[in-house]
């Protein structure tokens, strides 16, 4: 089995187990999202796949292009993978073509979404900036943002209900703070330790 083949096959696999796409173009040529959206929050793998009408075997070329230089890591063939650690709206451009010269395009766009700040801030300073910490210490998210929820962890465990955006800490332990935005995109501030 040839290489070509074996990735189609194998990705044909792939999206019947998943069932989920988004497409863009037109329903016989169009390029399809791993992810079943075509919003992702930073950092969020994304693969793309291009599907076509076109019998495999007379495809001489397959090509990738985005607006935005450096956010296709790889491409494959039909499959392109994309870097999602740039922010903001990226069209991509799928275009093939095939052994009689005949060129065909399709784009989509891929929106990335900013990860929400996570610095702490601890006493009213930046955790970063403090050599040694002691308890009882007043943890707090640098922004308290309205619109996000916070989840604070001791040692890798959740806290319960310490779901706001400050946390008083009177035991010794590592600690962080997870952030999600509204827009469901969550990232971890770095470990403050208090002894």
């Amino acid at each position: 089995m040839n290489k070509k083949l074996f990735f189609s096959l194998f990705a044909s696999i792939l999206l019947i187990i998943s069932a989920k796409n988004v497409q863009a173009g037109n329903p016989e040529f169009y390029i399809e999202t791993s992810t079943g959206k075509n919003t992702v929050c930073a950092g969020v793998n994304i693969s793309l796949t291009g599907r076509s009408y076109i019998s495999y075997n007379s495809i001489a070329e397959h090509r990738w292009e985005s607006s935005t230089p450096g956010i296709i890591a790889a491409t494959n063939d039909q499959f392109a993978f994309l870097n999602t650690h740039e922010t903001g709206a990226h069209v991509i451009t799928y275009t093939l073509s095939d052994d009689k010269g005949n060129t065909f395009s399709t784009q989509i766009s891929v929106r990335v979404l900013e990860l929400p700040d996570n610095i702490v801030m601890v006493n009213q300073k930046e955790g970063s900036e403090l050599n040694e910490i002691h308890s009882p210490a007043e943890l707090s998210a640098r922004e308290d943002n309205p619109g996000n929820k916070y989840q604070w962890f001791r040692n890798n465990i959740k806290i319960e209900e310490a779901t706001s955006s400050w946390y008083k800490a009177t035991e010794q332990g590592t600690y962080r703070l997870m952030t999600a935005s509204d827009a469901g995109c969550h990232s971890y501030s770095s470990a403050i330790t208090i002894r």
